[in-house]
């Protein structure tokens, strides 16, 4: 479900926060230090050139009441409205570059979440120069930075679960003996780790690992079937693939251990005959 205005809004305050000294960082001098204290309108109105649309005004009076959360000072009603207007108008753009930039729908209310809250952390050090760029240009580098990173994270999770489910349960090459037993030894390992896990951790937890790791289902889905929230299925579901990892680990060492104690008292023996 994408963000209502309401929660740009909270989206605002959580963005701006002290910690982040960039906030604020192009209101410099004094005139501008006094400005910010007291969360003015800008007195630039208009349309920028060269960008259709574009209101310069409705940017600086954004970048303005960011500053203010960030300084934990309250906003006054223009600054809170032109909040809530660049929200509604920008929106909708941000959501187009993400499928422009091939972001999967079952990921698109996520992913433009966190572009806004990158946009939140990075809008008021932005500062405006028509003849070096457009603010849509900007905003599209933004959007595209974040897809890229979704879907280089999405390839990698494929791929961790591709393997995953390979070691779980396909078979191995017809007619090679030995890529069959390797394949058969993996697939007894993988399920003695997850015999075990499962005895280790909750219902909830393992059923979180199953899903997303040996049927593949995005966070979205089990977030929908297990009625917990987003953050808490990503939050489960790294935590459950650190500890498989741990303890496939663990039981592959101790069988690599016992294939060498074996391999030295085989050859102990056939030196005695």
């Amino acid at each position: 479900m994408a963000m209502d205005c309401g929660a740009a809004t909270r989206l605002g305050e959580l963005g701006g926060s002290p910690a982040n000294s960039s906030l604020g960082g192009s209101l410099r001098g004094r005139d501008s230090k006094r400005r910010a204290m007291s969360c003015p309108l800008s007195p630039i109105a208009g349309l920028a050139p060269g960008e259709d649309g574009f209101d310069l005004r409705l940017l600086q009076q954004a970048q303005a009441y960011l500053t203010c959360r960030s300084q934990r000072l309250a906003p006054d009603r223009p600054l809170l409205a032109a909040w809530e207007q660049f929200y509604r108008t920008y929106s909708p753009l941000i959501q187009s570059y993400a499928l422009a930039c091939r972001v999967p729908l079952t990921d698109l209310d996520d992913c433009v979440q966190q572009i806004w809250t990158d946009l939140v952390r990075k809008l008021s050090t932005f500062c405006y120069d028509s003849c070096r760029g457009q603010f849509r240009s900007w905003l599209y580098t933004l959007v595209r930075s974040r897809v890229t990173d979704l879907l280089r994270y999405t390839s990698r999770r494929r791929m961790t679960s591709l393997s995953f489910v390979a070691l779980a349960t396909l078979r191995g090459r017809d007619g090679d003996p030995a890529a069959l037993h390797e394949q058969q030894s993996q697939q007894a390992l993988v399920q003695q780790v997850l015999a075990e896990l499962r005895r280790q951790v909750s219902a909830c937890n393992y059923r979180v690992l199953h899903l997303r790791w040996i049927e593949g289902r995005s966070n979205a889905e089990i977030a929908a079937a297990l009625g917990l929230a987003p953050a808490s299925v990503r939050f489960r579901a790294h935590r459950m693939m650190q500890k498989f990892r741990r303890l496939f680990d663990l039981h592959a060492d101790g069988e690599q251990r016992a294939e060498r104690c074996a391999q030295v008292r085989g050859g102990n023996f056939q030196k005695k005959l």
